[in-house]
């Protein structure tokens, strides 16, 4: 939270205007924003947004354009560049007396290079979701330096905050807002995209969000519905084949992962997926939501005596995973492939070496939020720092996957885990994880 100094100190700051290029002087305006010709939608909403605060703070109004004349006013103009330094999400700002350019290699980059200009020279700070929860001095005049140079891009290449399930049918446009103003990533599902209608789409692609698919996904490619004609691609529980689900739909299985033909209707069910969905989309691939494994000869076979002893079905699950992602290759080369390290799968794998292609998702329900990672002195994490570690071996990238929102479900009004949340990252950075994404309730969610 922001202390009430130092929220005091930043409004006295922002309520000077700094000498240098004027934008509003005695009521003239002497700024303009320019694009290039057909932008593509980050940059539009770049534009819109640095007029709508410019709007806020002085009552003036300002335009994008794609033709300007540099004699004639202050120029502010966003632009996709090739500069290496960046990288995908990294910008630079970069003033004369002239005019500044906000630059970056993917325009989701300039998007977030807008955000950092509005914030550190028009003085805005959004604090939560909401335009109640957004500071914006107001100012007469208004101005820039004569020389600014500026470079940032992210420490993780993912840094998501994914709303729960429960709150996935309204369209959180507050939330949404808030995060790729805090220059975090959006996460959606490409299905929903056009849910709400077609300005529901355009936001969508004006904070050029990640889709995703999959999760518990094995269920809904390989279905019950193939059980009476094939029980042999279904779980071998006590000598019996089961379904994955029961009547009331609640989890019972897995299918049976050394099947071939279970491998096939997997990779067939995620090319599909990357057919349908837009070029920027991921897909998960996890188990369905219970620790019950086939327990046929095959399978078993497959485990490693080490994961045997405690439970653990990291390498049977991992070599499925690989000979799916070899199949889905062949029709979508660059896909971008997920896979959870979950429940009794999150350790990595004894015998085999998952597919280089692969992100993990790393899950660590049962850790304790009242210490960080980063504490030794807590037993109960100890089980996930050797959980992180053991991944260090396949030299993977590596997402937290965290579960903030069994708080508030666990009954808590409020948990202050801010520090321990800070604490992490940085542990996190330490070892090398390469990204965050945590999951929470959203306030307009209903």
């Amino acid at each position: 939270m922001i202390k009430y100094g130092r929220l005091l100190y930043l409004i006295l700051l922002f309520s000077f205007t700094l000498p240098g290029a004027d934008l509003v002087k005695d009521d003239q305006v002497n700024v303009c924003i320019v694009l290039e010709k057909n932008p593509p939608p980050p940059l539009q909403l770049a534009a819109e947004e640095i007029a709508l605060y410019f709007r806020k703070i002085t009552g003036r109004e300002i335009h994008p354009s794609d033709r300007y004349t540099t004699d004639k006013c202050y120029t502010i103009t966003l632009a996709v560049k090739n500069d290496p330094a960046l990288g995908n999400e990294g910008y630079r700002i970069k003033g004369t007396p002239q005019g500044v350019t906000v630059a970056g290699n993917t325009p989701r980059a300039v998007l977030y290079g807008t955000y950092a200009f509005i914030e550190e020279f028009f003085g805005v700070r959004w604090l939560a979701p909401g335009d109640l929860y957004e500071y914006v001095p107001c100012r007469k005049n208004l101005s820039l330096p004569d020389n600014i140079e500026r470079m940032a891009k992210p420490e993780f290449s993912v840094r998501m905050v994914k709303f729960s399930s429960c709150n996935w049918n309204s369209d959180l446009k507050d939330s949404w807002k808030f995060l790729i103003r805090n220059r975090w990533q959006v996460k959606g599902n490409y299905r929903t995209r056009n849910a709400y209608g077609r300005g529901f789409a355009a936001d969508y692609d004006r904070m050029d969000v990640f889709y995703d698919g999959g999760g518990h996904c094995l269920l809904n490619l390989v279905p019950d519905k193939l059980f009476e004609k094939h029980p042999e691609y279904f779980a071998l529980v006590k000598g019996k084949r089961i379904r994955q689900t029961d009547s009331k739909g609640r989890h019972l299985s897995q299918p049976c992962t050394s099947n071939p033909e279970v491998i096939k209707l997997a990779a067939a069910g995620i090319i599909e997926y990357f057919t349908q969905a837009p070029p920027n989309s991921s897909y998960l691939i996890g188990n369905n939501d219970i620790q019950v494994w086939c327990e046929c000869r095959n399978c078993a076979a497959l485990d490693t005596p080490e994961e045997r002893a405690e439970n653990k079905v990291s390498t049977r699950f991992f070599i499925f995973i690989n000979e799916v992602i070899k199949i889905v290759r062949q029709k979508h080369p660059a896909a971008r492939i997920y896979a959870w390290g979950y429940q009794n799968y999150r350790f990595a794998p004894l015998g085999v070496s998952p597919d280089r292609s692969l992100r993990i998702n790393l899950c660590d329900h049962q850790r304790c939020y009242r210490h960080s990672l980063l504490d030794k002195s807590c037993e109960q994490n100890d089980i996930f720092r050797d959980m992180f570690m053991s991944w260090r071996n396949y030299d993977l990238p590596v997402t937290e996957r965290g579960y903030q929102e069994i708080l508030l479900r666990s009954g808590y009004f409020y948990l202050p885990i801010e520090k321990v949340i800070a604490d992490d990252i940085a542990y996190f950075k330490k070892i090398g994880v390469d990204g965050y994404e945590y999951i929470t309730f959203p306030p307009d969610g209903t």
